[in-house]
């Protein structure tokens, strides 16, 4: 009600109540969206390091191998 405009009636106490879950519902909603994207970037970025570091491992195993055959 904090945010209701001054010059309108304050409405039932029924319907300030379907109004607060109504914003409570939306603010989960919200809160549940902001996780999954952020459990997607995460994934994202842990399957780009996996396969950077395999690269990378390979070419040190490579690397390793040349030098102690020279």
């Amino acid at each position: 009600m904090r945010r209701w405009p001054k010059d309108k009636k304050r409405p039932p106490e029924g319907e300030i109540t379907k109004l607060r879950e109504e914003s409570y519902q939306t603010e989960l909603r919200k809160e549940q969206r902001s996780a999954m994207q952020s459990l997607v970037q995460i994934l994202i970025v842990l399957v780009i390091d996996v396969v950077v570091f395999f690269v990378h491992w390979r070419l040190a195993k490579r690397a390793r191998e040349s030098v102690g055959t020279a």
